[in-house]
């Protein structure tokens, strides 16, 4: 099943209304109507095993996907800077979730735009059993299995 597929827009509707979106041969798909956001934090001062804890618990929040970054912040501190996408409307929740479980007393909130390609999934059956593949981009040009299911 395709994202474009169980869009309840019309498709080529909304891109006659937007100019960018009418590049032949250039697909785009905005994944949040409301927008996207991206919520950051710089921890200089927290066990970093504790960073697996808070990566799950965006993600229960609702974070679309988190990373963690190393960084040098002012007289060459190194500490570990955690990022978060989310859609626009979830920064109470992902701000709870950072000052609740890191060290952190500041977080940047910042609206982005993210465009994707088109993309579904399907599954192959395989001499192991069935593995699902991400297909992406107009003809399957991109693919990725999902290695969690491999390693299994």
């Amino acid at each position: 099943m395709s994202l474009a597929s169980t869009s309840p827009f019309d498709l080529h509707a909304v891109r006659a209304q937007f100019p960018a979106l009418t590049r032949p041969g250039a697909p785009i798909y905005f994944d949040n109507a409301a927008g996207t956001q991206v919520v950051q934090a710089c921890i200089d001062d927290m066990n970093p095993q504790i960073f697996g804890h808070v990566t799950d618990r965006l993600f229960e929040e609702g974070a679309l996907d988190v990373f963690i970054t190393p960084v040098l912040m002012k007289k060459g501190r190194p500490a570990n800077q955690i990022t978060a996408l989310s859609p626009t409307g979830l920064e109470d929740r992902l701000l709870a979730v950072l000052f609740e479980e890191t060290t952190t007393i500041g977080v940047r909130v910042q609206p982005i735009e993210r465009r994707l390609l088109p993309r579904e999934q399907v599954c192959l059956q395989t001499s192991l059993g069935e593995v699902r593949f991400k297909i992406a981009g107009e003809g399957g040009r991109r693919s990725e299995e999902h290695t969690s299911e491999l390693q299994s």
